[in-house]
């Protein structure tokens, strides 16, 4: 999964207001089409849900280098 990001401090009107703009973006056919070309699945949502995912994938990941002592080369 990926994702689009504001700097911190965005307004909340505007982090909703891109928010809406991407998913609406997102349901063009054409748009779906060219990135299922690309091997994307693109999905939308929302803000929060968003930072919930990332919130739990750092924790998994973190857990992960913590526990096999991964170093980036």
């Amino acid at each position: 999964m990926g994702g689009l990001f504001v700097p911190a401090g965005t307004p909340r009107a505007i982090v909703s207001k891109f928010n809406a703009d991407v998913n609406t973006f997102l349901e063009q056919p054409d748009v779906r089409e060219r990135l299922a070309a690309l091997a994307f699945d693109p999905v939308g949502g929302s803000a929060e849900s968003f930072a919930r995912y990332l919130k739990t994938e750092l924790a998994k990941w973190a857990k992960v280098v913590k526990e096999t002592g991964a170093k980036v080369e």
